[in-house]
This record gives C-alpha cells, sequence and structure tokens, in this order.
C-alpha cells in the first residue's frame, strides 16, 4: 500500500507545468534546437535540387512536372527526393 498522507514536496503533475517546462527548455537551448532542425532540413532540400531541380523549391512549371515524370527514372528521383530521403 501507498501512503497518501506523506508529502514529499514534489508539485502535482499537470499540463501547464510540463508545458512550461517543455517551453522552458526549448526556449534556453533555441541556437542548438534551430541547428538540429536547420542543418539537415538544408542538406534535404540541396540533395532535392540537386535530383529534381527548381521543382524542389516550388517553382512548379507544368512543362518540367510533365517532362519529370515521363520516364521511370524521373518518378523514381521525385519520390527517391520528396519522400525516401527526407525519412
Amino acid at each position: 500500500m501507498t501512503d497518501t498522507t506523506a508529502d514529499l514536496g514534489k508539485t502535482p503533475f499537470g499540463v501547464g507545468g510540463v508545458l512550461g517546462d517543455t517551453f522552458s527548455v526549448f526556449f534556453s537551448r533555441f541556437g542548438s534546437f534551430f541547428l538540429l532542425g536547420f542543418l539537415p532540413a538544408l542538406i534535404v532540400l540541396a540533395v532535392n535540387y540537386a535530383l529534381i531541380g527548381d521543382i524542389a523549391l516550388g517553382q512548379e512549371d507544368p512543362v518540367l512536372m510533365q517532362r519529370l515524370f515521363e520516364t521511370p527514372l524521373g518518378i523514381a528521383s521525385f519520390v527517391l527526393a520528396s519522400f525516401i530521403i527526407p525519412i
């Protein structure tokens, strides 16, 4: 059995406390979190641009998209650059 009368000085578990602690850690180490998120995203964008060109940057010309999807290699490179590498 547990002793429910013993007060160990702990605050009750609550959503507000957890969120406050989470944001406190995040903002105290914002530079580290930014680099951990930004650098991999930049690398993935560079690989996407190398594989599929301007389409990776959102500049979707319908003619370029049509040319890209005409060949199996184009489809494979789009799938690889857009879905597989980021995962």
